[in-house]
């Protein structure tokens, strides 16, 4: 494949062979993967996110089910943006230009089915254990900023940091 006399020819050929060469190894190790779709994360109503044994982890930590915030025309969804952070259902959207007859941010409602309050990093491991021994779909949330909604994944079992407010420092920490 090389051109006589030219190296740099001859280096780009063979990093793209090589790279195609791995992107095909990639597809063809991903293909059962994609195939299987009970390796995919469970988000509800899936059954086996509704099925997995909520008790077990509700023993464990404070697991409750997510209560949407139904946005209402006047009230603290329209004027209260600190009220709503507090809200494991709501996600507040921030950066809109705000006047004065309208808030410099917008409420969408949050949609995970379940989350689990953390208060220690004992609480994020057993909820995060729990999620991955069972294959669920997992979002973080602390307060709900997240213009892409990452916070708010639909369906998955939410791990809300919102009340881990103290810090512990730790002199002889190693990672």
């Amino acid at each position: 494949f090389c051109v006589p006399g030219s190296p740099v020819v001859c280096a780009m050929l063979a990093s793209m062979i090589g790279g195609m060469l791995a992107l095909a190894a990639a597809v063809l190790l991903l293909a059962p993967v994609a195939a299987d779709s009970s390796r995919c994360p469970a988000a509800s109503p899936d059954p086996r996110f509704l099925d997995a044994p909520w008790a077990d982890l509700q023993a464990r930590v404070d697991l409750q089910e997510v209560q949407p915030v139904e946005v209402q025309a006047s009230g603290p969804t329209r004027t209260n943006p600190l009220w709503l952070t507090d809200q494991p259902g709501a996600t507040v959207y921030s950066g809109t230009m705000g006047s004065a007859n309208m808030a410099g941010w917008a409420i969408a409602n949050s949609t995970p089915a379940k989350y689990v309050t953390l208060r220690t990093a004992k609480d994020a491991s057993e909820a995060l254990r729990f999620a991955a021994k069972h294959s669920l779909a997992v979002s973080v949330k602390n307060t709900g900023h997240d213009w892409f909604g990452r916070s708010a994944r639909r369906g998955s079992l939410m791990l809300w940091t919102h009340t881990m407010t103290q810090i512990e420092w730790r002199d002889q920490f190693t990672p």
